[in-house]
């Protein structure tokens, strides 16, 4: 399988793989790898890329048919976001005993949402337009951080215990969430991706 983009990088330790939103396998290797190395690692991975291209032409087709954001969609995703965060985020606080220092509402790209070590709180606003108990499983998740900055056993006690239903939530987000991240990079290019 030679159809692959490679990205070489100094200070890499190893292999990886993942395929883009055009279904492209990309493989980021370290320097001193051999062009024959990366090739039995692509081919040996053949049956992963097959299936993830798979899924990607499904998104692409689900994000088609619901098409593109718009702008006015934009504008009503990140109020309602903001106001359903600031409702979950004090209640899941509240419930672990623990205080935050500021909810700010974006696009990020490869997040749903993050905590730093200040106590801020940051979500995806594409959260708004998913089913409630994702955005909620998401924010408990982030609460949890301000007591346990990983995701060691006291970090899942404690979501377990303010979110019963996180690991329903965070499958649906992995099995439905590119959906709507297409659909923004559909509303930032201005129009409809092809496959």
């Amino acid at each position: 399988m030679d159809d692959y983009l490679l990205i070489r990088k100094a200070g890499r330790r190893r292999l990886s793989l993942k395929i883009d939103e055009e279904g492209r396998a990309v493989v980021v290797a370290p320097l001193w790898v051999p062009k024959r190395t990366v090739d039995e690692f692509v081919a040996s991975n053949a049956r992963f890329i097959e299936r993830r291209r798979e899924s990607e032409k499904l998104v692409a087709r689900e994000a088609e048919r619901l098409g593109a954001y718009t702008e006015e969609d934009i504008k009503r995703l990140k109020k309602v976001a903001r106001e359903k965060l600031s409702a979950a985020v004090p209640k899941f606080a509240e419930a672990l005993g623990v205080k935050y220092n500021r909810i700010t509402v974006r696009y990020q790209k490869t997040k749903w949402g993050s905590c730093s070590s200040a106590g801020n709180l940051n979500f995806n606003f594409l959260l708004a337009d998913m089913p409630e108990e994702v955005l909620e499983a998401v924010a408990a998740h982030e609460v949890c951080h301000l007591k346990n900055m990983n995701h060691g056993a006291a970090f899942y006690r404690d979501l377990d215990k303010i979110c019963p239903w996180h690991k329903s939530a965070r499958k649906w987000l992995k099995e439905e969430g590119s959906v709507y991240h297409r659909r923004y990079g559909m509303y930032l290019s201005g129009g409809v991706r092809g496959e």
